[in-house]
C-alpha cells in the first residue's frame, strides 16, 4: 500500500536541495534510483548525489504522487544507518554530507570517489602483497569504524568500496542494520549470495539461531579468497545462481578449501576470516593486528596474479534485479520536472556545470528552468554502474524506529 507523499517522512519536504546543488551527468543507475554527479551552486564544488525514488505511481497523470510506504522506510533507514557510519573523521567511510527529499524523491549528496575496488581489481593484471594488505587494513578500518557505531553492514562486497583518491571507502548502507542487543540475533536473508557467511543461511542451534557482525568479516574473507585464487570459495557444481550459490554456503559443498596461495600471510588471513563458526572469526579488531596488514611481510613481498573477471560475471548474473530502462526514462521524466519546477538546474551528460550564485528563483522559474534542461545522449556504461552505491531494492518487512528497536529487528524476520 502507498501513501500520500504529503505524509511527512523523517526528512521534511523542501526543495532546499535545488537552491544549493545543479544536477550533473549520471554516473551509476539501480532498481529504484540513479547517481549523478552535483555542484554546488556557491562554492562550485563537486560531489555525488544519491537519488532514490519512492514513489508508487503517479495519480491520473496529476502532479500529486503516491509513495511506497516501504520503500520511503527503508530509504529513511539507510539515511539514519549512513549517518551514523558518517560520524567521526575517519577518511575510509564514503561520507553522507546532506540528505534531501521532495516530490516523491531522496537526494543524499556524498563525497565524490572514483572506481570502485572491483573496477580495481579489473584492470590490473597483478598486485603486489604490500598493496593488498594495504588496501585490507583501510576494508578492516572502515567496518571496524561502523562495528563500533553499532551497525552491520550486511552487504560488503568489493563493489562496495570505493577510490576518494588514494584512501578505499566503505559506501552502500542500504542493507546496513543495528546490531542486536546482546543475547539476540538478527534473522532474515539479506546481502550479495557469494558474500553470505553461513550463519545467514543456516538456523541452526550451533550458530544460535541468526548473526550479527560477523557476517562482515566473513565477507572480507570472501574478497581476499577471490583476489587470491579468482573464484568464489563456495562455487556449487553447475550454473552458478543465486538459491544454488546460497546451497552451497549453506551445505559447505563442495566443501571449503584452502589451496596453496601465492602469498601465504594473506592466505593466513583468509583462513581466519573463513571460519564457519561466527565465534571462531576475527574480528575487525583482531584482524588489523595480523601480520599480513601490519606490514610484516614487506621483506618478502610479491606480485600476486590477479584474475577476478569469471567471479564478476558470476555476480553480475547473480543479481536479484535489471535496470529498467524504461523505468530510467520515467524517473529521469519526473526528475527533470520536478527540477524544472523547483528552479533547479540540469546539466546534460556533456554540459560543464557553470552555475552562479546569483541564479534566481522568482518568476517564471519553471520555464528558465525547462530552457536549461536537456536530454541526456547516452545511458550509463557499464564500467560506470556501480560506481558509486546502488539504490537499495524494497524490503519486505520494515523497522521505523532506527536504531532503538535493535531488539525487534533481532526477533523479527527481514528478507530482502
Amino acid at each position: 500500500m502507498g501513501c500520500l507523499a504529503s505524509v511527512q517522512p523523517g526528512i521534511p519536504e523542501s526543495a532546499d536541495f535545488f537552491k544549493k546543488y545543479a544536477l550533473g551527468k549520471k554516473i551509476g543507475e539501480g532498481a529504484f534510483g540513479q547517481v549523478r554527479l552535483a555542484t554546488h551552486i556557491n562554492t562550485k564544488a563537486v560531489f555525488a548525489v544519491k537519488i532514490a525514488d519512492v514513489r508508487e505511481r503517479a495519480v491520473n497523470g496529476k502532479a500529486a504522487v503516491v509513495v511506497s510506504s516501504r520503500r520511503q522506510g527503508s530509504v529513511e533507514r539507510e539515511i539514519r544507518a549512513w549517518q551514523m557510519a558518517s560520524t567521526g573523521s575517519i577518511p575510509e567511510i564514503t561520507h553522507l554530507l546532506e540528505p534531501f527529499y521532495s516530490s516523491g524523491f531522496y537526494y543524499m549528496v556524498c563525497e565524490l570517489c572514483n572506481k570502485n575496488l572491483m573496477q580495481h581489481l579489473l584492470h590490473v593484471k597483478t598486485i603486489s602483497e604490500e598493496e593488498l594488505g594495504d588496501l585490507t587494513a583501510q576494508m578492516l578500518r572502515a567496518i571496524g569504524h561502523v562495528h563500533k557505531v553499532g551497525l552491520v553492514h550486511r552487504d560488503i562486497k568489493p563493489e562496495n568500496f570505493l577510490f576518494g583518491g588514494d584512501v578505499l571507502k566503505l559506501c552502500d548502507f542500504g542493507l546496513a542494520l543495528p546490531q542486536p542487543k546482546r543475547g539476540k540475533k538478527l534473522k532474515g536473508i539479506g546481502g550479495t549470495a557469494p558474500y553470505m557467511a553461513p550463519e545467514i543461511l543456516v538456523q541452526a542451534s550451533w550458530l544460535s539461531g541468526g548473526y550479527d557482525k560477523e557476517i562482515d568479516m566473513w565477507a572480507v574473507g570472501v574478497i581476499l579468497y577471490l583476489v587470491l585464487f579468482g573464484r568464489f570459495p563456495y562455487m556449487p557444481p553447475g550454473e552458478a545462481t543465486a538459491d544454488s550459490m546460497k546451497w552451497a554456503i549453506k551445505n559447505d559443498q563442495p566443501p571449503l578449501q584452502f589451496p596453496e596461495s601465492q602469498a601465504s600471510a594473506a592466505l593466513g588471513m583468509v583462513r581466519r576470516l573463513l571460519k564457519r563458526r561466527p565465534q571462531d572469526r576475527a574480528t575487525a579488531e583482531q584482524a588489523q593486528l595480523d601480520p599480513f596488514v601490519a606490514k610484516a611481510t614487506s621483506s618478502e613481498a610479491r606480485d600476486l596474479r590477479v584474475s577476478v573477471l569469471q567471479a564478476k560475471e558470476v555476480a553480475e548474473r547473480l543479481k536479484d534485479f535489471k535496470v529498467s530502462q524504461s523505468t530510467q526514462q520515467d524517473l529521469e521524466s519526473r526528475l527533470k520536472m520536478v527540477t524544472a519546477k523547483s528552479g533547479g538546474i540540469w546539466f546534460s551528460e556533456g554540459d560543464e556545470a557553470v552555475v552562479t550564485p546569483q541564479h534566481s528563483l522568482t518568476n517564471s522559474v519553471a520555464s528558465r528552468a525547462d530552457a536549461r534542461i536537456k536530454t541526456d545522449k547516452k545511458p550509463v556504461s557499464r564500467d560506470k554502474f556501480g560506481t558509486h552505491s546502488g539504490v537499495v531494492s524494497e524490503q519486505k518487512q520494515e523497522y521505523q524506529d532506527f536504531p532503538a528497536k535493535a531488539e525487534a529487528i533481532a526477533e523479527e524476520p527481514h528478507d530482502l
